[in-house]
């Protein structure tokens, strides 16, 4: 029986704690509404959402060369920018989003809303300019206006 091969989500030979910004989208499994819903081009956050947002807002507090910047939570995934401003071999990207999905996994666990929350891993992009960074924002803040044309909408 052969072993299955995962694709790697990671660039090679990329420091993921260097300094700069970081376009993440983090998934629901199976992209199931967990999150709350749009409403005329809102996102209402249901009780999930809003400990997702919060934890999201936190991250910081841990990580205190990380910076939030532009962020959305929308019904079963959520885009953000990081920004890395000072250089720590110990702390990268993967790290902390690691810690967040752990955060938010635990509450969702005590509050018996289930197991299993996220997808395995996350995607990343690595914003190079500020041409790539106005698009990105735009993207973010027009994401709820957009939901039926999102490729993670489900109905």
């Amino acid at each position: 029986m052969e072993k299955k091969v995962r694709k790697k989500l990671r660039l090679n030979e990329y420091d993921y704690s260097s300094e700069g910004l970081y376009f993440i989208t983090i998934c629901v499994d199976n992209f199931r509404l967990k999150f709350g819903e749009i409403q005329d081009g809102y996102i209402v956050l249901n009780d999930l959402g809003k400990y997702v947002k919060n934890s999201w807002m936190n991250i910081s507090i841990f990580y205190p060369n990380l910076e939030i910047h532009e962020f959305v939570i929308m019904p079963n995934h959520l885009h953000g920018i990081i920004e890395i401003w000072d250089y720590k071999d110990d702390i990268n990207i993967g790290k902390a989003i690691k810690g967040f999905k752990s955060v938010v996994t635990k509450y969702y666990r005590e509050k018996g809303l289930g197991k299993k929350l996220w997808q395995r891993g996350f995607h990343d992009h690595i914003i190079r300019n500020q041409d790539s960074l106005s698009k990105i924002r735009t993207y973010i803040l027009e994401n709820p206006v957009k939901w039926e044309e999102d490729k993670f909408f489900v109905k």
